[in-house]
């Protein structure tokens, strides 16, 4: 029986009778079947020996039972008066810890009773029943000193050095309270569950309080480490080439973050104060507040050591990694500098800026007060300052800058042989070239000042070989890289560059622009003389008139001396016309030439007569005609105010829509003259010149400000005329007054209703009037706009008939042609809509096109050539290919994306 297998979770004793009692049932069930079998068999000596064996074994059973019964409660007093009288707690002196007295014993026994009493003909001694009487208070007992124990243990493992002694007096106070349980109260003792509510309230107040003040200090680690974790933000690790030292914006919302983060240090700081019961004068708390000090010198040390690791990082030349840190070389007039300044004797140079970005992040420390007042300082700043790793750290840096600003200003010396470029006087020198063929050297011009140099004026190959000079120049220039890399450090030359090419071409130009004017004069010269010759030539001589004739002569021999000198004349013009023909582009004269025709056309228009949908149209286009110029060309100074002009007058004419609202009068075109300084007769002959002389686009503010005071006003007199109405004195008024509401009524919706109907018409009129493709599409639609172009002209014939708004808008009918008027053209509208989203689900690509765009495109699908790519350049059709049809007669070309 020494190999029993027990029942999951029985105890020892009740198990192994538990173990028994199945046996012994198992037995007595299959004896038991054998009795009520009534065979010969049974009768048998064999028969008996089994029988005899089966009692012997329940014998041996019995036996057992009360052998293992026996043995437990011969110890069982033994055991239970033992534990019963040892004391709740134990405690180890030299760890201080306590640790619960319960003996394992006392449980065994509560369980075995426990389960012997599921067993059936055991008699449970009376030592064990009472004290499975009182399980359930032991278990409480059990259940709470575990508790206070376990919470004692952690605090007192968990108090720092530092926070000792601010709790040590309720330490004394407790250990006081727990005394009696490691020595004279034992599980025996009765009503001691009171003095156990009494430790456990008290043990958990002061867990409770220092689970507060741990909580509190665990913020104030998190929020010195945000501190880092902001200034990492602040400068962004993974911009390539693009450290901005410019950041004394987002600095100052950087201090205001750790200013905000010290207050909340200082109201944890003060919270714990009261949850220790401390003296903010005691010894005891100042040295806790020193240990505040520490935890955020140690965040300020962290933050800062970070930023200079960070900083160290970008400074070192590493495989792949891009540059950090660019400046700019840069041309101003004659001084080629950086931008930044390279230069230490120069303010804000890069150098300085470097050193402004660290002492920015050092100074951080001067935004936090010091937690421990008692020490005489009012921040953390002189600390840090003292701090000689973070300043080894520095200074590493700032060396690594200085080598790299010694190898930028090295390169920027690589520029001084194109110095003539700015240095020398372009007007001087043509003058010593036209004179001389050359330019004279120093020695040459003080020969030159005293007696004179013999004049060579060049020849039409010296001017080639300047201006060849100059283009080989600008194509070397052009092909240079727009930045050079120092490893971490990198100089951008694009300005330079584009100053150089500008130059460049400035000193091209002086060449190719005296030889245009010598070919213009000498035509112009020529021109001239053909035309006095003719006229001389022409006239009738009579006879006698000797003076006439010999005027006549004198042309003659004009015309004979000029001949042999025009052929060399010519052919010297033939080349250098080859000449200008084969160097430089000229801005296009039509781009001025179409808009300076367009604005002046427009210039004379009668202001309310203009369109100014068109007009905004047509400057939009010749916006992006300009965008399609080469960028030599937008260097120039005739380029920048050909935009200004289409940019100013694009913006003027938003405030001349503004001022056709119909609810301007006079009075605000008096305050608009106000606000201008201009003063002008506004009446029906006025023309937008007149306008656009007020330079409307530097008061467009100031336009939609009277606009809109004006359209208030409007209202506010149509609420006047409601008022008269309410009145009392209105009885003789009443039929006028109604009468005049109802016709200010009725104008206002006329017209708002007029406005829409006439947007919608200029829209569809371009449309349907512009295009034969669409009109044979929408065949049916384009029919029904001819029928509304019909009415609604007919209508603007009758109403310019009359200047009285009121007799016009009140006219019977009116108003209901307008609203008719309004949905034909809607339905128009709407055919239109869906017949341009058929051209888009045909070819998905049209979905990026505008509809003014697609109309473009589709009126002028049989000549693609004549659509203008240049406007439709944002739809991004990628590679656009011609197809040949070669099938058709009129050999149509298609684009296909």
């Amino acid at each position: 029986m020494n190999n029993v297998v027990l029942h999951k979770n029985m105890p020892v004793i009740a198990g192994n009778l538990k173990w028994s009692q199945e046996l012994r049932e198992r037995i007595l069930s299959q004896r038991n079947q054998f009795r009520h079998i009534n065979h010969q068999s049974l009768q048998t000596k064999e028969a008996n020996l089994v029988f005899q064996k089966c009692d012997k074994m329940l014998a041996l059973i019995d036996n057992y039972d009360q052998q293992i019964y026996s043995l437990w409660i011969e110890s069982l007093d033994a055991v239970c008066q033992a534990n019963l009288n040892q004391p709740f707690l134990k405690w180890n002196e030299e760890s201080g810890l306590y640790s619960m007295n319960f003996n394992p014993e006392l449980s065994s026994v509560l369980r075995e009773v426990k389960y012997l009493g599921l067993l059936k003909g055991f008699n449970i001694a009376d030592v064990a029943l009472h004290l499975y009487s009182k399980r359930a208070i032991l278990d409480m007992c059990v259940e709470n000193w575990k508790l206070i124990t376990d919470i004692y243990n952690k605090l007192y493992a968990s108090i720092l050095e530092v926070e000792f002694p601010l709790v040590e007096h309720e330490l004394k106070k407790i250990n006081e309270q727990l005394r009696p349980a490691t020595e004279t109260l034992t599980w025996q003792t009765e009503d001691s569950w009171e003095y156990i509510q009494q430790t456990r309230q008290l043990m958990q107040d002061l867990n409770s309080r220092m689970q507060k003040i741990k909580c509190n200090v665990e913020t104030i680690h998190s929020i010195v480490q945000d501190w880092s974790h902001a200034l990492f933000i602040l400068h962004n690790k993974y911009d390539s080439a693009t450290l901005f030292l410019d950041k004394e914006e987002k600095m100052m919302k950087y201090y205001k973050f750790i200013q905000d983060g010290g207050e909340s240090i200082h109201q944890l700081v003060e919270d714990n104060l009261h949850l220790f019961y401390a003296d903010d004068q005691a010894d005891e708390w100042k040295v806790y507040a020193e240990y505040i000090d520490h935890i955020i010198l140690d965040g300020f040390y962290m933050t800062i050591k970070s930023f200079l690791q960070y900083l160290n990082e970008c400074t070192e030349t590493l495989p792949k990694s891009p540059p950090q840190f660019e400046v700019q070389l840069v041309l101003h007039g004659c001084e080629l500098s950086f931008n930044p300044p390279l230069d230490l004797e120069k303010r804000n140079n890069f150098c300085d800026l470097i050193e402004e970005s660290i002492n920015a992040v050092y100074k951080m420390g001067s935004k936090v007060k010091r937690v421990a007042k008692h020490l005489g300082i009012d921040t953390y700043q002189q600390e840090i300052d003292t701090m000689s790793d973070l300043a080894v750290m520095r200074q590493e840096i700032m060396n690594k800058v200085r080598r790299a600003v010694d190898k930028a200003i090295k390169y920027q010396a690589s520029f001084d042989k194109y110095s003539y470029l700015w240095m020398n006087d372009r007007k001087e020198f043509m003058r010593q070239f036209l004179l001389y063929g050359r330019s004279l050297f120093s020695e040459e011009l003080e020969v030159q000042a005293d007696c004179g140099l013999p004049k060579c004026p060049p020849q039409l190959e010296q001017f080639r070989e300047q201006i060849n000079i100059y283009e080989t120049l600008y194509v070397q220039i052009s092909a240079f890289e727009d930045v050079h890399t120092f490893g971490w450090f990198q100089v951008s030359i694009k300005p330079l560059k584009l100053s150089l090419l500008n130059i460049i071409k400035r000193w091209s130009w002086i060449f190719k622009e005296h030889l245009l004017n010598h070919v213009i004069t000498s035509v112009n010269q020529l021109l001239s003389f053909i035309t006095i010759t003719e006229e001389g030539i022409a006239k009738k001589v009579q006879d006698g008139d000797y003076a006439g004739l010999v005027q006549i002569m004198a042309h003659l021999m004009a015309i004979r001396d000029r001949k042999s000198a025009a052929n060399d004349t010519f052919e010297s013009l033939k080349e250098t016309a080859e000449l200008l023909k084969t160097c430089g582009q000229q801005l296009s004269e039509h781009i001025y030439t179409g808009l300076a025709t367009s604005i002046d056309d427009w210039t004379k228009t009668q202001w309310k007569q203009i369109n100014v949908e068109q007009m905004d149209m047509e400057l939009r286009r010749f916006a992006k005609v300009m965008k399609t110029l080469d960028k030599e060309v937008r260097l120039w100074d005739v380029f920048a105010g050909l935009a200004s002009m289409v940019k100013n007058m694009l913006t003027s004419l938003r405030a001349v829509t503004e001022l056709q609202n119909p609810a301007v009068r006079m009075r605000h075109w008096q305050e608009l003259m106000n606000a201008t300084g201009v003063g002008f007769v506004m009446d029906a002959d006025t023309t937008l010149g007149v306008l656009l002389a007020l330079q409307l686009y530097r008061v467009e503010e100031e336009v939609k400000n009277i606009v809109d005071k004006a359209v208030k006003e409007m209202a506010i007199e149509k609420v006047q005329l409601q008022n008269i109405l309410m009145s009392k004195y209105v009885e003789y008024f009443f039929v006028g007054v109604c009468s005049w509401q109802k016709k200010l009524m009725v104008t206002d919706l006329v017209i708002s209703m007029w406005m829409e109907v006439q947007k919608t018409w200029a829209y569809l009129q371009n449309i349907f009037t512009g295009s034969e493709d669409i009109r044979n599409q929408l065949s049916e639609d384009a029919k029904r706009f001819d029928e509304i172009d019909l009415n609604f002209k007919e209508l603007m014939a009758m109403i310019v008939k009359t200047n009285k708004v009121i007799e016009t808008t009140n006219n019977l009918g009116l108003l209901e042609k307008l609203e008719v008027l309004q949905q034909r053209l809607t339905h128009c509208e709407k055919a239109l809509a869906e017949y341009l989203e058929t051209k888009r689900l045909s070819f998905s690509r049209f979905y990026f096109v505008s509809a003014m765009d697609l109309l473009e495109i589709i009126s002028k699908g049989d000549q693609p050539k004549q659509v203008n790519i240049p406007e439709c350049s944002h739809c991004k059709f990628g590679e656009l290919m011609i197809v040949q049809n070669e099938s058709l007669e009129t050999k149509k070309m298609a684009y296909v994306g």
